[in-house]
């Protein structure tokens, strides 16, 4: 099998791009015809995933969540499989596929690993209200989050340089207090699930977020279905109280949190939501959202299922 790596060098705060040398010498060890090749920009990867997809047997993202959202989006369509080295702040999806952190030790799983069919999410938005406003559309691999998420985003990449869920967290505590935890309803599978004050609306394909916070545990990505989590408004003592659950799971017991599965989701919010997908910002503030599952949408490489 030919192997394109698509190694982003800015993954983790730039740490990323050190980890070409052990990649190489991994792939040369153990044999693998593997070209490396790395990105320049952000969406580059989307470019070269879509290029590379058409002359390899799979293309392989070597960073984070955003690295393998940007690939997953150039092999969208075909049937070239795609391959995960984690080497980026959060790796959640990797994590999804069953990808271990050591780089040698990935590039063996890799090696050896069979292809599956995986899911995918797609979201439309809108950024203004009105019924002639166009949609904006975007996949996501491992989580899309809307609200106090979508803030949270924005503010990771000061944090970076932490590292994993550090940074996450670092970013959850400096934007608790600014959120104002606006009005929303939320529709899943064509019914009103919550209209109120709203924290966040997490639709997942993989089972944590944020380099390990286990946001909807029981997530597996090639069920043909997605799960959310979804979280009223609540004072910032109570925020605090739950936080920490989200490390064992054990926040989805909480009433102030709707879990489930979905095909289908709508929100929409007079007061624009900022939103993520995989970890990078897509939009500062959406009125309208929709969300559905692509099941079985790109084929993936995943250790140990065979």
């Amino acid at each position: 099998m030919r192997f394109a790596i698509i190694l982003n060098p800015a993954a983790r705060n730039g740490r990323a791009g050190r980890v070409r040398d052990g990649l190489e010498a991994s792939l040369a060890r153990r044999g693998a015809d593997a070209t490396i090749v790395e990105t320049s920009a952000p969406k580059h990867a989307t470019e070269l995933a879509s290029t590379l997809g058409r002359s390899f047997d799979a293309v392989v993202a070597v960073g984070g969540d955003g690295t393998a959202h940007e690939v997953a989006r150039g092999l969208r369509g075909t049937t070239t499989p795609m391959g995960v080295i984690p080497a980026g702040t959060g790796n959640d999806f990797a994590h999804a596929l069953g990808m271990p952190d050591d780089i040698d030790d990935a590039v063996a799983a890799l090696l050896a690993a069979p292809t599956r069919p995986v899911d995918l999410g797609r979201v439309r938005w809108q950024e203004t209200i009105g019924h002639d406003v166009p949609w904006k559309e975007d996949v996501f691999v491992n989580c899309l989050g809307a609200g106090f998420d979508g803030q949270v985003a924005m503010t990771v990449p000061r944090f970076k340089w932490m590292g994993g869920n550090l940074a996450y967290l670092a970013a959850v505590m400096r934007c608790l207090r600014s959120w104002e935890r606006p009005h929303a309803e939320v529709t899943v599978d064509g019914q009103v699930l919550y209209a109120g004050p709203l924290y966040f609306i997490s639709v997942c394909n993989g089972h944590s977020i944020g380099g390990g916070f286990l946001m909807t545990p029981a997530a597996v990505i090639d069920d043909g279905h997605l799960d959310h989590c979804i979280v009223r408004g609540m004072p910032v003592l109570r925020v605090l109280r739950l936080l920490p659950q989200t490390f064992s799971g054990s926040h989805i017991h909480a009433p102030e949190v709707a879990m489930g599965t979905l095909m289908r989701l709508a929100a929409g919010s007079a007061t624009a939501l900022p939103m993520q997908a995989d970890g990078e910002v897509i939009t500062e503030g959406a009125h309208s959202v929709e969300v559905e599952v692509l099941p079985g949408a790109i084929r993936a490489l995943m250790p140990g299922r065979a």
